[in-house]
C-alpha cells in the first residue's frame, strides 16, 4: 500500500510510547501508526531504500506512519518532512 510518512523527534524524545517503552528518536526501528496494531513489523520503501520498523506508538495524526527521526533519515532528508512511501507488513 502507498501512504504518507512523516517523522517525530525532539518533542517526544525520552517520553513513554504507547507500548510502555521510552521513545528514542535515534532508533531506526521504531514508528507510530494508527493504522496497524502495536507490535506490527513493517517494511517501508522510498526511492529505492527499504527499512524495517516496528509499530511501538500511536499518535494524533491521520496518515499511515510517523517514523522515528532515524528511520526517516535513512529513507530521506528529514527537511522534506513528508514523503510518499510504500508500506507492507513484514513476516519477520
Amino acid at each position: 500500500m502507498y501512504s504518507i510518512a512523516t517523522w517525530y523527534g525532539e518533542d517526544f524524545h525520552g517520553k513513554p510510547m504507547a507500548n510502555g517503552e521510552t521513545y528514542d528518536m535515534y532508533d531506526p526501528t521504531t514508528c507510530a501508526s494508527n493504522w496497524w496494531p502495536l507490535g506490527t513489523r513493517l517494511q517501508v520503501r522510498y526511492d529505492g531504500r527499504v527499512i524495517s520498523v516496528k509499530v511501538t506508538d500511536k499518535g494524533a495524526f491521520n496518515h499511515a506512519l510517523d517514523l522515528s527521526y532515524a528511520a526517516f533519515e535513512y529513507l530521506a532528508n528529514p527537511s522534506l518532512g513528508v514523503i510518499a512511501v510504500e508500506v507492507s507488513v513484514s513476516d519477520d
